[in-house]
């Protein structure tokens, strides 16, 4: 399953996320999240799953299934980020990113009304 470790490094860099932010996020160890990336173990179903989820991806994705020819545009790779941090907030502090983003779309939606 050699694809395996090479789909987790390229999808946690492409949400700006290292191998241990990677690992505390999907609640692993990180030596146990290196012996994946480094293809030296396969995660169980459930593992595996915590893992897509965290890299906003999907398990098929991971393991070479569906691959994709067309490359993601920069803002669904900013969005895909944006979601992948926010799995890790609390309620409230999604809360007051919300407040933020909804800020920041009315000062765009103002500045594109001029």
């Amino acid at each position: 399953m050699k694809v395996f470790g090479k789909k987790l490094r390229e999808a946690a860099a492409q949400l700006g996320l290292s191998s241990a932010d990677v690992a505390h996020r999907a609640q692993l160890s990180e030596r146990r999240y290196g012996h994946y990336v480094q293809d030296n173990r396969e995660p169980d179903l459930a593992t595996l799953i915590r893992i897509a989820k965290v890299l906003n991806t999907t398990p098929n994705d991971l393991l070479g299934f569906g691959e994709c020819s067309e490359k993601p545009s920069r803002h669904s790779l900013l969005f895909d980020r944006l979601r992948a941090a926010a799995q890790v907030l609390s309620e409230g502090e999604l809360e007051t990113v919300l407040v933020l983003v909804d800020g920041l779309a009315a000062r765009h939606k103002k500045r594109k009304a001029k």
